[in-house]
């Protein structure tokens, strides 16, 4: 049983990590070597002049690093802001047509995004947000925070309801009650998400 348990894991181990090894060799290989059938993995044919030559354009490469942590830190904070206010409104409050809105925003993620690409630009566009952050930041708004919400959603359901009827009796606000109790106690799934 521990024999099995051990071999099941590292069976678990390699499929996990084959593709960041493969990863890792396919960056070392030449455009030649690579694109063979099969794939030359002779001794000779790994090089560092892939990562010379993404190096050697820094410049352009720095920019890009500094504009993808802009808009995924935009994006992951604003997420997580309204995301988990929509799920605690949905699950615990008396919202009218609340599980028609959870169903509304599952249903958001049933579409392919390429479906939604041409009025999503034409969207941006007419709103002059074509090339900017907040556009950007929009777009994979509209991407992650259904999924925020359907996490925590789930997670604020499984608090007990007693944690805020205590909140409530020591006179918080439903305000108060979500960012002083629910929240705190919150921060794992919020991670997650």
């Amino acid at each position: 049983s521990d024999l099995g348990a051990r071999i099941g894991l590292a069976i678990f181990v390699v499929w996990t990590l084959a593709p960041v090894a493969w990863m890792v060799i396919s960056s070392l290989l030449t455009p030649v070597s690579l694109t063979s059938l099969p794939p030359d993995l002779s001794p000779g044919q790994f090089t560092w002049m892939n990562y010379q030559g993404v190096l050697a354009t820094g410049q352009s490469l720095l920019p890009a690093m500094r504009n993808s942590l802009i808009v995924s830190a935009l994006t992951t904070s604003i997420a997580l802001a309204l995301g988990s206010a929509a799920a605690y409104a949905i699950a615990r409050l008396e919202t009218p047509g609340g599980n028609r809105l959870a169903v509304m925003v599952l249903a958001t993620q049933m579409f392919p995004g390429i479906v939604i690409i041409i009025p999503l630009f034409i969207v941006l566009s007419r709103l002059g947000l074509i090339d900017t952050y907040a556009g950007l930041v929009l777009v994979y708004l509209s991407f992650v925070l259904p999924i925020v919400i359907w996490i925590m959603k789930g997670f604020f359901e499984a608090i007990p309801p007693d944690l805020e009827r205590a909140a409530a009796i020591d006179g918080a606000t439903t305000w108060q009650t979500f960012t002083r109790v629910v929240l705190p106690i919150s921060l794992p799934p919020l991670f997650a998400a």
